[in-house]
């Protein structure tokens, strides 16, 4: 339904994105050819089988619940037949993609209203696993308090301020707030400042309005309205905003949250020794790192996703910030890299994420999974998988020594810059230097001359 549905498949760490054309590659079945795409993009498209993903009775799920903008209702004719028309509509050409056969992924726990229908309408739908029916409807959309329909939360550039705009028909509700808890209270004009608005803020006792203009120095705008004065004015009944609950969540995973503690196989333990990564004739060191990294995300990623920085931390004996509550010291890959050099090992991470042994996210924050093919590398000893992913490790650290020697270059071109400007501004103040003492010389030498000339007139002269 979303085009980020593709990072949520990386994420789980079964499947990799192989190009941006949406392309991605099972690690468990690597010969199947996948195409993702959303189900806008498929139109007039077929494939031999179709899975739909991400079936969840949400806001961000299928169908969406998103509100559309309210200056739509202008232009396009809403479809009121049915419950979401349009999205029924998409789910459709969703099915109608396949040759063969249809899958829908759901959660077990609020399962898409759509699943729901069709599994009770046809005989013939296998379901497996079981889910919870009865919460058809889960609405977490927030509801005016006046006219009962969905709000909806966007930035006013009048007001400076985020505000929850109730999607009626202005003529009919033009209900807006800053503060969706504080019921029937919204924005209105000052009364006092007259370029001010009176907007809702919280307090010891519960709302009140108060104006934009308000400085605590007491030079702007102190007009104040309080919650039981505004109801009185606008005639209103105190009540609150209907607003749908979320979900409870259940005990047990509430437990499972609470309980942050890695289970590291019994009997794993790794030596605290010195790894020789450049020896190329016995690569039973190299093996051995190469295992401890592979194996270290393995145990952090039971609880916590990490990015390479803090996995790299944890194999050299530190604590990330976010992992105090987890057993960290526990798991055998603790410090036992500590004796090892940090930028080969930061190399040997990168080589393993680029031979598919690890695999880093494509977010903001890239963080780190195991694959299928690093567990199949701790399992399994292979001569020659080790001596090709040597192969990379040695080629990745000679282009990362030409980038630093690149690098160590133009600074040292932009140090014989910076000296040599400095040198010809030092030639240029010696040049003026001597072209001044020259100068001073030559005008000695004239005056000199001068009173020479001077002298043998004035004895001349005497004589006569």
């Amino acid at each position: 339904r979303y085009n980020y549905d593709i990072n949520n498949l990386e994420k789980s760490g079964l499947f990799e994105v192989v190009n941006k054309q949406g392309k991605i590659r099972s690690l468990k079945y690597p010969n199947l050819d996948i195409t993702f795409m959303t189900v806008h993009a498929s139109k007039g498209l077929g494939y031999d089988n179709v899975i739909i993903i991400n079936c969840i009775n949400a806001k961000f799920g299928f169908p969406s619940k998103i509100q559309d903008d309210p200056v739509l209702k202008h232009v396009i004719i809403e479809d009121t037949s049915y419950d979401y028309a349009e999205e029924r509509r998409l789910f459709y050409v969703a099915m109608t993609r396949t040759k063969n056969r249809v899958y829908c992924v759901a959660p077990n726990k609020y399962p898409s209203e759509f699943l729901v229908e069709i599994y009770k309408d046809y005989e013939k739908i296998v379901k497996h696993g079981e889910w919870v029916e009865g919460t058809n409807r889960v609405d977490y959309r927030n509801r005016c308090p006046i006219c009962g329909y969905p709000m909806q939360f966007k930035y006013k550039p009048a007001f400076g301020l985020r505000l929850f705009i109730c999607t009626n028909d202005p003529e009919v509700c033009g209900f807006m707030t800053n503060e969706i808890k504080a019921g029937k209270m919204q924005i209105m004009k000052c009364d006092k400042c007259q370029d001010g608005y009176m907007i809702v803020k919280p307090s010891e006792k519960g709302y009140f309005l108060g104006c934009t203009n308000y400085k605590p120095d007491g030079t702007g705008c102190n007009n104040v309205i309080s919650e039981d004065k505004y109801y009185e004015l606008a005639s209103l009944t105190p009540d609150k905003a209907v607003r749908a609950k979320a979900p409870i969540r259940s005990q047990e995973r509430k437990t499972a949250e609470r309980d942050m503690t890695i289970v590291p196989e019994k009997g794993l333990k790794y030596e605290i020794r010195k790894y020789n990564l450049k020896n190329n004739k016995d690569l039973s060191d190299f093996y051995t790192v190469s295992k401890i990294i592979i194996s270290c995300v393995n145990h952090v990623s039971q609880k916590k996703y990490l990015g390479k920085k803090k996995i790299t931390d944890i194999l050299f004996g530190i604590v990330p910030e976010n992992m105090k509550n987890m057993n960290v010291r526990d798991i055998p890959e603790f410090k036992a890299l500590f004796l090892c050099n940090r930028y080969l090992v930061g190399i040997l991470l990168n080589t393993l994420i680029k031979s598919k042994y690890l695999l880093l996210t494509r977010e903001k924050y890239p963080v780190l999974h195991p694959t299928i093919e690093g567990k199949d590398f701790l399992e399994n000893y292979d001569n020659t998988k080790i001596t090709k992913l040597y192969k990379e490790f040695c080629n990745n650290q000679k282009e990362s020594n030409n980038k630093k020697d690149s690098n160590v270059s133009t600074k040292q071109l932009a140090i014989n810059k910076e000296a040599n400007k400095t040198n010809l501004v030092a030639k240029e103040g010696s040049s003026k230097k001597e072209i001044e003492e020259n100068n001073a010389r030559s005008i000695k030498e004239t005056n000199s001359r001068k009173k020479s000339i001077l002298t043998i007139i004035s004895e001349k002269i005497k004589k006569l």
